[in-house]
């Protein structure tokens, strides 16, 4: 990160569903992006723990990406799930371009958001408040309230492995060459030589 917030990159990195148009575009070369990636994620978040998906999924990483990539146009909220105006709001103030995002000035303005408003807690009160809900455990590592997942990851996209010579494929390592045609002792030993 320099220092104006920014950084530099010229690969995208990220959960595929989570990572935002900014940092897609990272991989092209024009990767310079700020912390407000880090707010579409959790826009993605929060959409997710509302509708129960994320909100560009598709079967592809291609699809995914494509989706992200036309957010004005693909994000949608579903007709069966009830979800407040102000949530539909700050998860579209999330999943916007940066230039607009919440949180581009900082945390407070987040904080300001109606989303957070409530009776119960403040972000001053909220570590001196009861959890609604207050799970039961056996021990540090009871699982139990979390949904059985299946082993059977299906088809697993991979990128294909290249067919042109690369050469980090030579079972060679540590060869000096001295010269035009020429090599060490101790290659040429390792080759069966003097």
């Amino acid at each position: 990160m320099d220092t104006t917030g920014m950084v530099h990159c010229d690969t995208a990195v990220g959960t595929p569903d989570y990572i935002s148009p900014e940092v897609l575009k990272s991989q092209g070369g024009d990767g310079y992006y700020g912390r407000e990636c880090d707010w579409w994620s959790v826009g993605v978040f929060i959409f997710e723990m509302l509708v129960g998906d994320t909100p560009f999924y598709a079967d592809s990483l291609v699809g995914t990406y494509s989706k992200i990539m036309d957010h004005k146009n693909s994000l949608n909220f579903p007709d069966d799930v009830e979800i407040s105006k102000d949530a539909k709001n700050i998860i579209c103030a999330f999943l916007t371009d940066r230039e607009v995002r919440l949180g581009r000035n900082g945390v407070d303005e987040i904080m300001r958001h109606p989303f957070f408003k409530n009776d119960q807690w403040t972000f001053d009160t909220i570590r001196d408040t009861v959890a609604p809900v207050v799970p039961e455990l056996s021990s540090d590592i009871d699982t139990s309230n979390f949904d059985e997942i299946e082993d059977d990851k299906g088809d697993v996209e991979s990128f294909p492995t290249p067919k042109a010579f690369v050469g980090n494929q030579l079972p060679f390592r540590r060869l000096h060459v001295l010269q035009r045609g020429s090599v060490t002792k101790r290659f040429q030993q390792h080759l069966g030589g003097s």
